[in-house]
């Protein structure tokens, strides 16, 4: 997953830009993209769990 990241690394290093890592740009956006929507859905269901487990002693108050 992180095959998208070392793209930019070897652009930032290489004075003259090839094909080759044109063609990886797209992938490193994708990859961005997984990644952002990963950490919500991760922050999704932790806070759900979490509201879940706490919701008991909400109740007994």
């Amino acid at each position: 997953m992180w095959g998208g990241c070392c793209a930019f690394v070897s652009m930032a290093l290489d004075p003259v830009f090839g094909q080759e890592q044109y063609a990886q740009i797209p992938m490193a956006v994708v990859d961005i993209v997984m990644k952002f929507f990963q950490i919500v859905i991760s922050a999704v269901i932790i806070v759900k769990t979490y509201r879940n487990l706490d919701a008991p002693a909400l109740r007994a108050r």
